[in-house]
């Protein structure tokens, strides 16, 4: 990174959070509500956490994503004139959208920092997503496997959200380690059960969900290192199961 300004000794730690959303979702209180939030106070209220970088994923809708980067923008130009809004820090947008997929998964999809609103219209486009944007009333036409590849194909990175919980990728059965999720709906599942027909999860064979227990030995013990450089930072950020 020659020629680029670090005013860090040596390495740091980034305050990355990567699911947010904004009033384009319609489950928040200011839509339920119609309570006013700015794009200027949304963006001031992750500042005063001491947040670096914010992924924007609403539900099925980038329509704030230009706007908050609008509003930001325009907090920096006051900034280097000496006039910086209180409580002004700076911090890194990551435009996404988090994906009702067929099956009733949830997956985010984080772009560059240059992206805008209209890159997540092109790519629930893309994925065919049949819901009211800023919704999760419908899913994409397209399964798992597609709309994962669709992602990547956009530029983007996709993350399983919430990815143990309800609507999540690895979700199991109450009180078992079987996915409810079966192979035609995860699209790389096989079956994990003994002549019997019944579960190996009784056995103790794995800790990990049933879908994906026959690969353990060849599974990372994080869901995702996420580096990306931006303005000359190098941002990375591990997350991690369980």
């Amino acid at each position: 990174m020659q020629g680029v300004h670090w005013p860090y000794p040596g390495s740091r730690w980034w305050k990355f959070d990567f699911h947010n959303y904004t009033p384009a979702s319609q489950d928040t209180p200011w839509h339920k509500q119609s309570l006013n939030l700015s794009p200027q106070d949304w963006l001031l209220r992750y500042m005063a956490a001491e947040i670096d970088c914010v992924a924007i994923t609403d539900h099925n809708s980038g329509a704030w994503v230009d706007q908050l980067k609008s509003a930001y923008a325009e907090m920096q130009s006051v900034a280097a004139q000496g006039q910086a809004p209180a409580g002004f820090r700076e911090l890194t947008l990551f435009p996404g959208v988090e994906i009702s997929v067929q099956g009733g998964i949830h997956i985010l999809a984080l772009f560059d920092p240059s992206k805008s609103t209209s890159d997540i219209d092109t790519l629930l486009g893309n994925v065919c997503y049949t819901g009211t944007k800023g919704d999760s009333n419908g899913v994409t036409t397209k399964g798992i496997a597609e709309v994962i590849q669709c992602i990547l194909n956009s530029g983007a990175i996709p993350i399983p959200a919430h990815a143990d919980k309800p609507k999540g990728l690895l979700q199991c059965k109450e009180g078992t380690k079987i996915s409810v999720l079966d192979a035609n709906t995860n699209d790389n599942t096989n079956d994990n059960t003994n002549a019997s027909g019944n579960s190996n999860e009784s056995a103790g064979v794995s800790n990990w969900p049933q879908c994906v227990a026959q690969h353990e030995k060849r599974l990372p013990r994080c869901w995702a290192a996420i580096p990306t450089v931006f303005k000359g930072k190098r941002y990375q950020a591990v997350l991690t199961p369980g």
